[in-house]
């Protein structure tokens, strides 16, 4: 188990059991309407975060070194899926139990991480750039990805992703930044925000084949978008 870029093995922490993974619950509620069989499903196509509790063991020696480590936030990936990461955080107490009587005991315990929904690509895609309008791309994932889409152009444009358009007006400094985690847009060095130039909702990736493209109005113009993809499974 590596948990925070801290493996368990340096950590002297041996994994006993553990669920290996478990799917997200879909975030919704379920309504029935007078006269019509069944019911109807209402959601907004999120999902809610979920516990994943492992049990352990270490030594008593270990025991500090092992707190300070479960503690906090980070990625979180084990052995049998190491191309797979959560966003996890151990926050819920842990406690430890004696089972052995040696001079430095063994301990176990169990540790309960808190994780988001969906577990990442590791290691992370790379960047790719799109360099003319009506290309195409693959989200490989099976869950909508937040990427970090950087374009370089200037003035009044459009830029579309899969069926999302995003306007963008008075562009300058060579191009602007939408960052979908953040939920933000940043100036092309990444120094500064940039909301204002911007109307719609940051890009989402779905799952399949998606085609980017732009429209600059007159005066403006669009060579190039890069994206991050930060792909995501379920």
């Amino acid at each position: 188990m590596e948990f925070n870029g801290t493996d368990s093995r340096d950590m002297g922490v041996s994994l006993i059991s553990g669920a290996r993974h478990i799917r997200p619950e879909w975030r919704g509620a379920a309504q029935t309407a007078a006269g019509r069989s069944g019911d109807i499903w209402l959601t907004d196509g999120a999902y809610d975060p979920f516990s994943l509790k492992q049990k352990l063991r270490c030594r008593l020696s270990k025991l500090d070194s092992v707190c300070a480590w479960l503690t906090g936030s980070g990625r979180l990936r084990f052995s049998w899926a190491e191309d797979r990461a959560y966003d996890a955080r151990a926050a819920k107490s842990t406690e430890f139990v004696q089972v052995s009587p040696d001079i430095d005991p063994l301990m176990e315990f169990s540790a309960t991480f808190t994780c988001q929904p969906f577990r990442r690509m590791v290691p992370e895609a790379e960047a790719f750039t799109i360099s003319s309008s009506g290309q195409s791309f693959k989200n490989p994932g099976t869950a909508p990805s937040l990427p970090r889409v950087k374009i370089t152009g200037s003035g009044d444009f459009s830029v579309s992703i899969g069926m999302e358009t995003l306007f963008f007006s008075g562009v300058t400094g060579g191009g602007i930044i939408v960052d979908s985690e953040l939920m933000d847009a940043l100036t092309y060095d990444g120094a500064l925000l940039a909301n204002d130039h911007v109307s719609g909702t940051p890009f989402q990736i779905q799952p399949g084949t998606n085609a980017v493209s732009w429209l600059a109005e007159s005066g403006g113009s669009v060579t190039s978008v890069e994206i991050l993809p930060r792909w995501r499974y379920l």
